[in-house]
């Protein structure tokens, strides 16, 4: 029977800049899976076999047939051709009288992807470069020196450290011939720049020869993913550079070393020692920067506690911590709320926590005879939050509850829910205990309720943790919404969706609203601007949502009185990640909007970022409670704190990237998040297609962001706005910008990089998105296909 031989092409692929690239295939023997024989590389043009999976079937087809010449790379270090019209053989056409690469090469070389460095011996030698697909290649070099694929490259003993930078065309993949001159011995490796780089690195060393102390050492300092490998080479170069020995921080003895990165972000120390005979011992560091990784939310300053049961209370529903200067305390019967907050010199409550379970039952709002109650009006740190509706329910998955509520879908609130059910969140654990970083810490994790329905739980679980910073009156907290697959929704509306994360609702008496400027200049004792409301209705006890650029907003007993106020700037979860940032709040005065509520009255404030909570995952949020004895003192406290985080780097492989969705979809599908951007809305008869997909609300220099980079898949769309909003009151359109980004629509991954450059790209930015509006005759209209979507993997600012 006669044995055929076919390819099977690796995953892995480098392709140049003009269509085409080295593919890196296998040989092996069929039938399918036949044993592994030999590797070969050959040229790929894209444009006839594009990266599909029809366009592989396609190239591996014709290269089994004998259409391509083939490079074998072979064990002796020189390569082999297969020429086109000739199909693979069994045995690769290699030399089997090799020798193994002489002593004076066999350790001649380090190669990173990036860098060569040669070790040369106190020998004459010279070099040739060749491309490995046989193209001609000519390039002048910065210090005017000529390479070319015919000529040998130099004709001297090297000595010290000789060094250029060899501007090569898209970064070939090379083959390099080291040649001594002596007895013309050869010696060929094959070398494939890393990533497409444009620029090769060539370093030329002495490593040969000489005596004394005086050598110097150095050691490179790679950039790598998560988990990867790379290699970290001791270069030792002057006359003395001979009979070192080396030794590693990590354990090793040689001169180049292969680590694995570690599996979290930062940078990493490794430390090479040389020794020599009559010579003090000299050391080098090269650092290992490490980024990619993605580390559980919470999981290194924020662990989840076992349960302790409710107990060291002071009453059989509380349990407190304190420093010097504060007490607050949190109720078991509501969801184990922040329902105290007091300065021990006056031991003045200034949380609402009115708990009065007795409007009738034929009359669950109280309009008429007995005070309303809700179990959610306390300082929900927790954050009660929100998911859009779906097809043929509107508050419990799977449900038509029938219940009065939101037009944008069901609400789990931390405290519970509200008269007549006053049905409790669940407190699943609960503990104090001393953390190594914040001290006393609260911790719980709660089930919480489906407000407005009876006895409704979903999917959703919450945890938070709560700490007191140092002997000041700052309470810090950190969040977690965890989304179960319970929560399944197929979006049929695309309402984005205010959340409240958290809310805190404090005694009436600070009615006093007030925030940062929007105009302001940040962090300059910025003039305040006021947000209290007069005039409240049954209807009308909200505040519009405001984005301010120092990310506070405060609630006062007068102008001059006792302050809380709430600091969303993001917190650093222990691994270098901050996570919370927010700048958008809402602000309220709840007096007589279901009747006369003498007691239940509160003041309200609200983190009142968007968020999308339709999709299973862990979310995160946290922040800062200042207390104070007036706006000034709670200020200077807030300026003792971070201020915000302006990092702006979102990644795509985890739950917790915030962007949110408005007028299209956002689903996770196959581990990937997918914006429908291109989706299309029908309200009150009018059919647009406004889709949106857009940043947190932050508080963003914009002098510090000058490109920003979208690493993304784009179907069906050739181009967006990338449109950004400077602090304001929400829907004020002079607050709006945006400025084109060409696409290339075929679901590839690409990179595309953003230029900032703008007039309207100044001072603080609120919040970035980018923003599809379909080519139906409306102003700025941009074509967009029915349907079309990204794929995000990444956004992030550059430089």
């Amino acid at each position: 029977m006669k044995k055929l031989l076919s390819l099977y092409a690796l995953l892995w692929l480098t392709v140049s800049g003009y269509g085409q690239g080295i593919q890196n295939v296998k040989i092996r023997q069929m039938p399918k899976p036949g044993p592994f024989l030999y590797n070969v590389s050959t040229i790929r043009d894209i444009t006839t076999y594009p990266l599909t999976t029809a366009g592989l079937n396609s190239f591996t087809a014709a290269a089994s047939s004998g259409a391509f010449s083939l490079t074998v790379n072979c064990p002796c270090g020189d390569i082999a051709v297969i020429p086109a019209g000739t199909k693979p053989p069994l045995v690769p056409p290699c030399a089997t009288n090799c020798t193994s690469a002489p002593s004076w090469g066999s350790s001649w070389y380090d190669y990173d992807g990036t860098t060569l460095t040669i070790r040369a011996t106190g020998d004459d030698m010279v070099l040739r470069f060749e491309r490995q697909d046989g193209q001609p290649i000519s390039t002048i070099n910065p210090d005017n020196v000529h390479i070319d694929h015919i000529q040998f490259f130099g004709h001297a003993t090297i000595n010290g450290v000789y060094q250029w930078q060899a501007n090569f065309t898209n970064a070939p993949p090379l083959k390099l011939t080291y040649k001594r001159v002596s007895d013309n011995a050869t010696f060929v490796k094959l070398l494939t720049p890393a990533n497409g780089a444009n620029n090769v690195n060539l370093f030329l060393a002495n490593s040969g020869g000489g005596s004394g102390c005086d050598y110097n050492l150095v050691v490179n300092s790679p950039s790598v993913s998560c988990g990867a490998s790379t290699t970290l080479t001791a270069v030792a170069s002057g006359t003395a550079a001979t009979g070192l020995t080396y030794s590693w921080s990590s354990g090793q003895t040689t001169p180049s070393i292969v680590i694995t990165a570690p599996s979290s972000n930062g940078s990493y120390g490794y430390t090479v020692t040389t020794s020599k005979a009559g010579c003090s011992p000299k050391s080098s560091t090269g650092t290992v920067s490490v980024s990619g990784c993605v580390v559980q939310p919470g999981t290194v300053d924020f662990v989840s506690q076992t349960d302790e049961g409710w107990i060291n209370s002071d009453a059989t529903d509380l349990k407190f911590i304190e420093n010097s200067v504060i007490k607050i305390g949190f109720r078991r019967s509501v969801g184990a709320t922040l329902c105290y907050a007091a300065f021990k010199s006056t031991s003045r409550n200034l949380i609402n926590d009115y708990q009065v379970d007795d409007a009738r039952f034929d009359d669950p709002l109280g309009r008429y005879q007995k005070v309303f109650s809700d179990k959610g009006r306390q300082a929900m740190l927790a954050g009660s939050i929100y998911w859009t509706p779906g097809s043929g329910w509107q508050v419990v998955p799977g449900k038509n509850t029938n219940q009065y509520g939101f037009d944008t879908g069901g609400n789990v609130v931390q405290g519970g829910s509200l008269g007549n059910y006053y049905d409790e969140s669940q407190i699943v654990a609960s503990r104090i205990y001393t953390h190594p970083k914040y001290g006393q810490m609260f911790y719980a994790k709660i089930r919480p309720r489906v407000w407005a329905v009876p006895d409704e739980f979903v999917d959703i679980y919450e945890e938070c943790w709560v700490w007191l910073q140092g002997e000041t009156s700052t309470i810090g907290y950190y969040a977690r919404q965890i989304v179960g697959p319970g929560i399944i929704n197929p979006q049929m509306k695309y309402e984005g969706r205010s959340q409240e994360l958290p809310c805190v609702y404090a005694i009436a008496p600070l009615t006093y609203q007030r925030m940062a400027d929007a105009n302001a200049t940040p962090w300059t004792n910025a003039p305040t601007v006021d947000r209290f409301k007069y005039g409240f209705s049954a209807n009308n006890n909200f505040t519009k949502a405001y984005a301010t650029p120092e990310c506070w907003a405060s609630l006062s007993e007068g102008a001059d009185g006792v302050t809380l106020a709430l600091y969303t700037p993001g917190i650093d979860r222990g691994d270098g990640v901050r996570v919370g940032l927010n700048s958008r709040f809402n602000m309220g005065q709840f007096v007589g909007v279901f009747g006369d509520w003498k007691d239940n009255a509160c003041s309200y404030a609200n983190a009142n970022q968007f968020q999308n909570y339709d999709n299973p995952g862990i979310y995160e949020n946290s922040g800062y409670l200042v207390m104070a004895s007036s706006l000034a003192d709670a200020r200077s406290k807030i300026n003792a704190l971070p201020r915000p985080d302006q990092t702006f780097d979102f990644s795509y492989t985890d739950d917790n990237h915030r962007w949110w969705n408005l007028d299209c979809r956002l689903k996770k599908e196959s581990g990937l998040w997918n914006c429908y951007i291109g989706d299309t809305k029908t309200d009150n008869n009018v059919t647009s297609a406004h889709g949106q997909f857009i940043s947190p609300y932050g508080a963003w220099d914009a002098s510090q962001i000058h490109t920003i980079e979208f690493d993304m898949a784009v179907t069906g769309i050739s181009a967006l706005w990338v449109e950004w909003y400077a602090p304001g009151e929400e829907n004020d359109i002079t607050k709006q910008h945006r400025k084109a980004i060409t696409l290339t629509g075929d679901g590839v991954r690409r990179t595309y990089s953003f230029s900032t450059s703008d007039p309207a790209w100044t001072g603080t930015i609120a919040t970035i998105g980018l923003r599809a509006i379909r080519d139906d005759g409306s102003q700025g209209a941009l074509p967009i296909t029915n349907g079309g979507k990204i794929i995000p993997y990444r956004i992030r600012k550059v430089n």
